[in-house]
């Protein structure tokens, strides 16, 4: 069978298949973009991701609550990068400040002083979801690389491995998003199968998978003066249907 892409009919793939294009979608999403630069892969993330804030803050309003603040920072940091009207030096700093608190969270990883006042004052009154974790993780990742591919010094062993790289990575992230909506998926629809063989196949995780694809083939194909629009377009974007929006929360 010829390689996965972007455009692979998913609905008509095989089961076994749909789990195997599932398994290469970091490699399908890193050789659709392998010939472009930094700000097109930026976008790439950051449609689905303000498509994935408004799922979200969707959701989160059903229940009352709110987006953590720091999720906008972040993500205006990004839009101003893109823009060319920040540089990486701007937003060190905070992008280092988030991602040792995300760390802390997931982990356990001590904090340093001052990343234990940023953790007070941004996190300590306010219980996260674990999507506001995820998103923050997202962001303050990409925030991150783009400070080392421009020759900042970075405390994390992580992002090491970037420091001789020209353009963003992190298409895992984008795996791990397309696999915490097929959980979702298979809650939503009561399906029980450990390989989510099934859940692929079902007509709502369907409309998730096209919509991510759909999302990147877009960020390929603008040219620059057309960022700004599209990105407020997926501002106003719901990733799933809008029933099941307050169903998709995991606290």
């Amino acid at each position: 069978m010829a390689k996965y892409t972007l455009e692979t009919d998913f609905k008509s793939l095989k089961p076994k298949e749909a789990v195997k294009w599932i398994c290469e979608f970091p490699n399908i999403a890193e050789q659709a973009f392998e010939a472009s630069d930094t700000d097109t892969r930026l976008l790439g993330h950051m449609l689905l991701l303000k498509a994935y804030i408004n799922t979200i803050s969707c959701g989160l309003k059903e229940h009352g609550r709110e987006l953590s603040p720091l999720i906008f920072s972040g993500m205006s940091f990004l839009s101003d990068y893109i823009k060319g009207a920040a540089e990486p030096g701007e937003f060190k700093e905070f992008a280092c400040n988030v991602y040792a608190c995300v760390l802390n969270n997931n982990t356990g990883e001590e904090l340093t002083d001052s990343q234990e006042e940023f953790f007070e004052e941004n996190f300590a009154d306010y219980e996260l979801t674990l999507d506001e974790w995820f998103i923050l993780e997202w962001i303050g990742g990409l925030l991150l690389e783009l400070c080392v591919i421009s020759g900042e010094q970075l405390d994390f062993d992580f992002f090491s491995e970037f420091e001789d790289a020209e353009n963003i990575d992190l298409f895992y992230n984008m795996e791990s998003l397309i696999s915490n909506f097929a959980e979702r998926c298979a809650d939503i629809l009561k399906i029980n199968d450990s390989s989510y063989e099934k859940v692929y196949q079902t007509e709502l995780f369907q409309q998730v998978n096209l919509f991510v694809c759909q999302a990147l083939k877009r960020a390929l194909a603008a040219a620059k003066e057309q960022y700004e629009d599209l990105q407020k377009e997926y501002e106003n974007k719901l990733m799933i249907s809008e029933e099941y929006i307050v169903n998709i929360l995991e606290f």
